[in-house]
C-alpha cells in the first residue's frame, strides 16, 4: 500500500516521507528527478528527429551522461574519503562523495560532452536546441510529478507544471516554423522565464512558510516532541535536558545494514565533535530486536562511546515517524526540528549538516 506522501518545508525545498510499497521503501523525493530525466529524454529524441545522425545520437549522449554522473557521485567517496572507505568497504554501498562528489561527476560530464563533440561534428544550434529541451522538459516533468505526488495541493508547485509545460509546447511548436538564430533565441528566452519564475516561486514559498515554532511535532521549524529514555546503562535521559545545545537524534537498528554502515561515521562525528555544542543521542529500536543483548554485543564490537538509548516499546520511534532505518533528525538549541534525513549518513554530512 502507497502511504499518504507527508511533506514539510526546509530553507525554500521539501521533504517528504518515503513511500511505502510492501516491505519496500522508496525514497519519494527521488521520483520527480526520474520524472524529469525521463521526459527530458523524450523531448530530446522529438526534438533531434529530423537533424543529422550525429545530432540523433544526443538523447544517447544524455542517457550516458546520467549514468556516468550517477555512477561517479556515488562512488566518487572512494576519492573523498579513501581511508574511511578502507576502514568500512559497506560504507560505499550507502555513502556518495557528497558536494564533493558531484564536482567530481559534473567534470566527468564534461569530459564526455568534449569527447562526443570530438568526435561528432554537431551544430551549436542543435545543442542549444538540447539545452533548452533538457531544462524546459526536465522542469515539467519534475514538476508534475511533484503535483501527482502532493495531489494538486501546493500551489506553487501547480503553476510551476503548468508554465514548464506551456513553455515546452511554445517553444516546440515555434521550432517547427522558425530556424536558426530566431530559434535560439526564442528557447533561451524559454529558459530564462522559466528559471526566472523559479526564482520568484522559491522566494514566495520561503515566505509562505514560516517556522511553526512552539508547535510540537516533527516539521522543520516545530518543538521536537521530548522523549524519555533509558541508556544501555540505566540512565534516565529526556531530550530535553540538552535545551541549548544541537542534538543529532538518531534511529537505528543493529540488525540493520545500512545502520551498520552508519555507526563508523556516527561515532567519529561524536568524538571530533567533543567540546563543541552538539550531543549525539542515538535511540536503538529496541522493539525490533531479536534480543536486548545484541545491542551491548554490536555496541562493543563497534567501540560506541556516545549515548545509546533504548526505546524498548517504539513509543519515541512511533513519536518522529520513524519509518526506516536509519532516520535521524537535527534539533536545533531551542529544541526545534532543523532537517530529517532518512538513510545513513557519512561523517561529511553530518559535519555539513551541523554548519548548516
Amino acid at each position: 500500500m502507497i502511504r499518504d506522501t507527508i511533506w514539510c518545508c526546509r530553507n525554500g525545498g521539501w521533504m517528504m516521507d518515503p513511500i511505502q510499497l510492501g516491505p519496500f521503501f522508496i525514497k519519494a523525493e527521488l521520483l520527480p528527478w526520474i520524472a524529469a530525466l525521463i521526459i527530458a529524454y523524450a523531448a530530446l529524441k522529438y526534438m533531434v528527429r529530423r537533424e543529422s545522425e550525429p545530432a540523433q545520437r544526443i538523447p544517447e549522449l544524455f542517457v550516458n551522461g546520467v549514468l556516468l554522473a550517477f555512477f561517479t557521485w556515488k562512488f566518487s567517496y572512494i576519492v573523498t574519503e579513501p581511508a574511511a572507505a578502507v576502514r568500512n568497504p559497506m560504507a560505499l554501498l550507502y555513502f556518495n562523495g557528497g558536494e564533493a562528489g558531484i564536482w567530481i561527476a559534473g567534470a566527468a560530464i564534461t569530459w564526455l560532452i568534449w569527447r562526443f563533440a570530438r568526435k561528432h561534428k554537431v551544430a551549436g544550434l542543435v545543442w542549444l536546441d538540447a539545452i533548452c529541451a533538457v531544462c524546459l522538459a526536465g522542469a515539467a516533468g519534475y514538476y508534475t510529478a511533484m503535483c501527482l505526488l502532493e495531489r494538486f495541493s501546493e500551489i506553487f508547485h501547480l503553476l510551476s507544471a503548468l508554465l514548464s509545460w506551456g513553455l515546452l509546447l511554445l517553444y516546440a511548436v515555434s521550432r517547427n516554423r522558425t530556424a536558426g538564430m530566431a530559434r535560439a533565441q526564442k528557447g533561451l528566452l524559454s529558459v530564462i522565464l522559466l528559471f526566472a519564475a523559479f526564482t520568484w516561486e522559491e522566494q514566495l514559498l520561503h515566505k509562505a512558510q514560516p517556522l511553526a515554532a512552539m508547535t510540537e511535532g516533527v516539521k522543520p521549524g516545530q518543538l521536537a516532541p521530548d522523549i524519555s529514555l533509558q541508556t544501555t546503562e540505566g540512565k534516565t535521559v529526556k531530550l530535553s535536558d540538552y535545551r541549548g545545545k544541537k542534538v543529532l537524534l538518531n534511529f537505528w537498528a543493529s540488525w540493520c545494514p545500512p545502520c551498520r554502515a552508519e555507526m563508523p561515521d556516527l561515532e567519529q562525528f561524536y568524538r571530533e565533535s567533543a567540546g563543541l555544542d552538539v550531543v549525539v543521542l542515538a535511540v536503538n529500536m529496541t522493539n525490533t530486536e531479536a534480543r536486548r543483548s545484541d545491542v551491548d554485543a554490536f555496541a562493543a564490537n563497534q567501540g560506541l562511546t556516545f549515548p545509546i538509548l533504548l526505546d524498548t516499546d517504539g513509543t519515541a520511534g512511533g513519536a518522529y515517524r520513524v519509518m526506516a532505518y536509519p532516520t535521524s533528525y537535527w534539533i536545533d538549541a531551542s529544541g526545534l526540528v532543523r532537517d530529517r534525513t532518512q538513510g545513513p549518513m557519512s561523517k561529511a554530512a553530518m559535519k555539513a549538516w551541523l554548519r548548516e
